[in-house]
């Protein structure tokens, strides 16, 4: 602890961030969403980091902050340049740990698919247009888009070796899961309060398993896990989700249990007062993901892959103009 305040809030908030961001992508979470306790969005829309978040005041900034370093993390090494130019709450980035999922290339991997960047270089009208994927080549894609765009490009499978450019198509950023059965990193918007966390669901029909996590829950190890298509586990801050319930305004409920499908104490017999979000987010998911998985499996097809992914709204991620020199920045390509 003594530590943690010798580095300043800046750089804990990042280890936080580091830690969860850590264990949603090892768990394969595709949406990620921090609320603050009431109020507005921020001036850019809902689900934007754009503008001042009102979440909580000016402690709504903090929301901001986690958004942007899970942005960060998110995001390919060889993109970070084109979409998070310096900017203070990214300024102990560089001590956080790489998440290396599938789609952070190496520059001579091999992969039918990769996250690029169109570049600014002039091509003729119906020719395409040249994408950075991290490669000694760039890529030449099948549309012309503007640069600055990230994209989901899915190589051609034969490659000429004297091409000065590789060939590929952009597809949907859900390709490599729905069709390769790749865990392809995750999107992230900002909830005002805790009812928008249901309200604004990045798929159409919402969540259809919904898991709140509370020393008051019942025993996870006695929970029953329905099959579903899209899961969603919500944590508490130190005073739990009783205090988000009870600082949103659109909530008539005082009980949180009522709100999910599920109530769960996911570390029973605890030692401690409290567990930090963090910590719980650790010991939640290791506890869950068999359920998770067991039921996923019921579907016959793993809730990751769901075809209805392909299906959900777009869900674009902003960052203020001031620091933003790459436009915007999209995971996912409705083209």
């Amino acid at each position: 602890m003594e530590a943690a305040e010798e580095r300043g809030e800046e750089e804990v908030e990042g280890s936080q961030a580091d830690e969860k961001t850590g264990a949603a992508t090892g768990a394969r979470g595709t949406d990620k969403a921090p609320a603050g306790g009431r109020g507005s969005c921020a001036e850019g829309g809902p689900g934007t980091v754009e503008g001042e978040f009102k979440g909580v005041g000016k402690k709504g900034q903090a929301c901001v902050q986690l958004a942007r370093i899970l942005q960060y993390l998110e995001c390919p090494q060889y993109l970070r340049k084109a979409f998070f130019p310096k900017h203070q709450d990214l300024q102990f980035a560089g001590l956080l740990n790489p998440l290396d999922s599938p789609h952070h290339m190496r520059q001579d991997e091999e992969s039918e698919f990769r996250e690029g960047v169109v570049v600014d270089r002039p091509t003729r009208a119906g020719q395409g247009s040249f994408v950075n994927c991290g490669m000694k080549k760039e890529v030449k894609i099948d549309k012309n888009l503007e640069p600055g765009l990230r994209v989901t490009v899915r190589l051609s499978q034969q490659q000429l070796a004297e091409s000065k450019t590789y060939r590929g198509k952009v597809v949907s950023s859900q390709d490599p899961r729905t069709k390769a059965g790749l865990y392809w990193g995750y999107t992230v918007r900002l909830a005002s309060c805790l009812s928008a966390v249901f309200a604004e669901a990045p798929f159409q029909d919402g969540y259809d398993l919904t898991i709140g996590t509370s020393e008051r829950g019942s025993d996870v190890a006695s929970a029953q896990l329905p099959s579903f298509r899209h899961a969603l586990v919500v944590f508490g801050g130190l005073q739990g989700l009783e205090a988000g319930v009870n600082a949103d305004p659109n909530l008539e409920v005082t009980e949180p249990s009522v709100l999910f499908d599920l109530y769960v104490n996911t570390c029973p017999s605890q030692g401690s007062r409290t567990i930090r979000t963090e910590e719980a987010i650790l010991i939640s998911l290791a506890a869950l993901q068999p359920g998770l998985t067991k039921a996923g499996a019921q579907r016959k097809v793993c809730p990751a892959l769901d075809s209805e992914a392909a299906a959900a709204k777009p869900e674009v991620l902003e960052v203020p103009p001031e620091t933003n020199t790459a436009k915007t920045f999209s995971k996912n390509n409705h083209l």
